[in-house]
């Protein structure tokens, strides 16, 4: 929550922000867990997209590298390789 006030308020007004996988815990990579779709809620719900800045491809489960796939069509969580992809995107 803490990550969502500060991007949306206090003058920043930023649309996105970005967090390294490095700085996830390892629940945030097991789709059981609940605590990757409570985080994606709630930025979206605070109106602030969410890119996850990374390599992903060695978390191998189906669900998770499925859901990366579907995040990826959307407009709110994206997963990004690098800073590049993610300027490609927000061009979009």
């Amino acid at each position: 929550m803490d990550l969502i006030v500060a991007a949306g308020h206090y003058g920043a007004d930023a649309k996105w922000a970005v967090v390294p996988t490095s700085r996830l815990c390892s629940d945030f990579f097991t789709l059981s867990s609940g605590f990757a779709g409570m985080i994606a809620q709630k930025f979206t719900s605070y109106g602030v997209g969410l890119a996850i800045l990374g390599d992903v491809s060695g978390y191998e489960s189906k669900p998770f590298q499925d859901w990366v796939r579907e995040t990826n069509k959307g407009r709110h969580v994206w997963f990004v390789r690098d800073m590049d992809e993610l300027a490609g995107l927000l061009r979009r």
